[in-house]
């Protein structure tokens, strides 16, 4: 370059240019980390949701074996249908 980038205009050039980046690099990480944790706090909920889904099934199969009881098992099947229907 010629003579005009030396000295301090291109230090402060320099400088300025420096400290931009530097302020996009710690935007830019934090975006990153909140989109981080966006993304952690969804799979959790997922997690949780399928838990609870395994668990309801769970509790379904419980249901139909009750049905096969007859009506001994009646009473303990409006339970947990009622159970059921809670955790829906």
């Amino acid at each position: 370059m010629g003579r005009e980038w030396e000295g301090s205009r291109a230090h402060a050039f320099n400088r300025q240019r420096d400290d931009a980046r530097d302020a996009m690099k710690s935007h830019l990480n934090h975006d990153i980390a909140m989109y981080q944790r966006q993304i952690d706090e969804k799979i959790s909920e997922l997690q949780q949701e399928g838990n609870n889904l395994q668990t309801i099934g769970a509790m379904a199969k419980g249901a139909e074996s009750l049905l096969t009881q007859g009506k001994k098992g009646l009473d303990a099947f409006d339970h947990q249908l009622v159970q059921i229907r809670r955790r829906m």
